[in-house]
């Protein structure tokens, strides 16, 4: 697994929310039905990848309100390179994201035959976030083992140093929004040590519209955009 691969902008949270809820009333997904696309670049704009996500049910539940996903991942060319399912909930004015959804579909594809646990604490995004604020870190530890193999192999994820920049007009091919620009720094253990920074653009209309992620020494490494909702 190519350890790199594994950090990319946040496939989630990209299209109207439709209730009355006054809690639950921005960057969050809810009409049911509803397909969100996005594509990633290469700093020298060739498409690495996309992701096609459909709005499959919605949920109150007593952990409050939960959006269920199906995911489809597709190579540069539009080859279909994977899916998966995902779980965004909302409660008291905070989306908590499961951590999970930061893995791409290169990474999820290379220890689908594993024995995987996974444990952590989920990002989190309030909704009345203002310019200056700091937000929550989020966390995974995740453990993989081939088989009955005793050897587990070990990787440790956090987003830590999040913080609201201010806020700034940002135009895709889906539209242009006035966006909450957000920072934070990522740090990944598996063998070795990885570090990154990132940066994301949150519409309250259609939330994530854009997110950049760049080297420890500030060299982009690519980018995502939200392309598309049906």
């Amino acid at each position: 697994m190519k350890t790199k691969s594994i950090i990319l902008g946040l496939f989630i949270i990209a299209a109207p929310f439709v209730t009355k809820a006054q809690t639950c009333d921005a960057f969050f997904p809810y009409k049911k039905g509803m397909v969100i696309e996005q594509q990633s670049f290469s700093p020298k704009n060739k498409i690495t990848s996309s992701v096609k996500q459909t709005v499959k049910e919605i949920t109150n539940t007593s952990q409050g309100l939960k959006v269920d996903l199906a995911s489809e991942y597709f190579d540069e060319k539009g080859k279909l390179a994977g899916s998966s399912n995902m779980v965004i909930t909302c409660k008291n004015g905070t989306i908590s994201v499961d951590m999970r959804n930061y893995l791409d579909a290169k990474s999820k594809e290379s220890f689908s035959g594993a024995n995987v646990t996974i444990e952590g604490k989920p990002l989190e995004l309030p909704f009345n976030m203002a310019p200056g604020m700091d937000l929550p870190e989020g966390s995974l530890i995740m453990k993989m083992a081939m088989g009955d193999s005793p050897i587990a192999m070990n990787l440790n994820m956090r987003i830590f140093d999040r913080k609201v920049e201010g806020i700034e007009s940002v135009t895709t091919p889906s539209g242009t929004y006035s966006c909450y620009k957000l920072s934070q720094k990522i740090e990944m253990k598996m063998m070795f040590t990885v570090s990154a920074k990132s940066i994301e653009f949150y519409s309250k209309e259609f939330g994530l519209v854009r997110s950049e992620s760049y080297d420890s020494k500030g060299k982009l490494t690519g980018y995502t955009v939200l392309s598309k909702i049906n």
